[in-house]
């Protein structure tokens, strides 16, 4: 069964109107897989509008996301999309994986550049096997397969994008070649966000760009991923965490920061979240319920 996921355009909502959705990685162990499948369980008892598994470099864990989405959307019923990336994978690859995908009733991906794997030379897309740009294999999944296509969007320039203007060139492009809505990368000042709203909406990008929120559950890692996505660290962000030495203070902080970030999303007309989970349900589930997102709104409108 085909299902769209609509997700309404920024503007004046009711905290119940706003949906959510999570994102997970695929486990690389038995003991990982039980406990996603812990957390997933529990996140979807939040009624989010969809949940999301990255996909490896290359191609590496393509097995375990597709064992992932199936398991999640098995499980819990919400719809569940598999992130699908071409980077230094032939087309015939992409092609096998898309087609397992259909056939087991996943109709949603996000489709993404990729990064190579380690040892593979600068020219990553290689030959005539292989796709070339993101808007050509966002076209191929519409076309081939049918898929409901998510997109990435970069408030703040991508490290191989050398500026915010070509980045939503690169949207657009996306968008006129079937992509249905964007997810931003992670970012930690909200202007950014509305101000590539903005200039996207000024470029004639007209689907929803939905941001992407990280919750900071380890400060130190945090800088490092923040390092090789190109996400600035605010110098008040390192002045909250600056001093802090235990791991249960870290994470106090991190979710005053992580429901900061989401009600003042909301409260500039946000109408959808999507939560970065690092596979743990914690923060994602106390902001929804402490925000009043998700099904914690709709059953407090019904009470």
């Amino acid at each position: 069964m085909y299902c769209l996921l609509v997700i309404p355009q920024r503007g004046d909502m009711s905290r119940r109107d706003i949906s959510v959705s999570f994102e997970f990685f695929p486990p690389r162990s038995d003991k990982a897989r039980e406990a996603l499948d812990r957390t997933a369980a529990r996140l979807a008892k939040l009624g989010p509008a969809f949940m999301t598994v990255t996909y490896g470099a290359g191609g590496t864990t393509s097995d375990p996301t597709l064992n992932a989405v199936l398991a999640i959307q098995g499980a819990t019923g919400v719809p569940t999309a598999s992130h699908l990336t071409y980077v230094s994978t032939p087309i015939f690859q992409v092609a096998t994986y898309a087609g397992q995908l259909r056939s087991n009733g996943i109709t949603h991906v996000v489709a993404l550049r990729g990064d190579p794997p380690p040892g593979k030379p600068g020219d990553r897309h290689g030959g005539a096997g292989f796709y070339h740009s993101t808007p050509a294999f966002v076209a191929s999944l519409n076309r081939v397969w049918g898929f409901d296509i998510s997109v990435s969007a970069y408030p703040e320039p991508h490290p191989d994008t050398p500026s915010a203007e070509g980045g939503i060139e690169m949207l657009a492009r996306k968008e006129d070649a079937g992509a249905k809505r964007a997810i931003t990368q992670f970012f930690f000042d909200n202007d950014v966000y509305f101000r590539f709203l903005d200039e996207a909406a000024a470029e004639g990008v007209v689907i929803p760009v939905v941001p992407g929120v990280l919750p900071v559950m380890d400060f130190e890692k945090m800088k490092g991923f923040a390092a090789r996505c190109g996400a600035n660290v605010p110098q008040w962000l390192h002045e909250r965490f600056a001093g802090v030495t235990s791991q249960e203070e870290n994470r106090k902080i991190g979710q005053d920061v992580f429901n900061r970030q989401i009600e003042g999303l909301i409260a500039g007309g946000a109408p959808h979240i999507h939560l970065f989970t690092l596979n743990d349900a914690e923060m994602p589930e106390a902001a929804c319920q402490a925000l009043g997102l998700g099904r914690a709104a709709r059953g407090a409108s019904a009470a």
